[in-house]
């Protein structure tokens, strides 16, 4: 076997090892009983009510600012959730009457009409970052430039978010 083939072999055993190469996922921590899909959703440009049916989870990131939160929050539309913050990970229920109404306020945010990243803030250490994901699409803001029609759903994100912080 030539060296380049040998070298081809190791790479290829290595990323097997490693993954495969598979999609960078944004968690940091583990969930317990994942959906049956996992993974990245496509990137969509179609309106979210089309794909609300591919509803797979809402993802809600909360990081920085002054007290350094790293705060991850995952809804899954079967009321199950996944609250992970600096090794700490609870698993609890949301009744599905708030997951409809997550569902319902993300579908009339309209994610893909907002812009994916807000470039109107410069980074500063003292302001919390922001990530939802839903649907496929991802929107980040900072703190006081949340887009308006983002407000009823982080409210209910940030009330399950406190939900679970006071989780023991």
């Amino acid at each position: 076997m030539t060296a380049r083939g040998l070298v081809s072999l190791l790479l290829a055993a290595v990323l097997v090892a490693c993954g495969g190469g598979e999609a960078d996922r944004s968690d940091s921590f583990q969930e317990p009983s994942e959906p049956a899909r996992v993974g990245v959703l496509p990137t969509t440009t179609a309106p979210v009510r089309t794909v609300a049916s591919r509803f797979e989870f809402v993802d809600y990131v909360v990081v920085g600012g002054i007290a350094g939160v790293d705060d991850h929050l995952k809804v899954y539309p079967d009321g199950r959730a996944v609250y992970a913050s600096r090794g700490r990970v609870v698993s609890f229920a949301v009744p599905q009457s708030t997951v409809d109404a997550l569902r319902s306020a993300l579908e009339r945010a309209d994610l893909p009409s907002l812009p994916p990243v807000d470039s109107t803030v410069a980074g500063s250490a003292d302001l919390r970052a922001f990530r939802v994901i839903f649907g496929g699409r991802s929107v980040r803001f900072s703190d006081g430039t949340m887009p308006p029609a983002l407000g009823p759903a982080v409210e209910i994100l940030d009330r399950e978010l406190g939900r679970a912080k006071a989780m023991r």
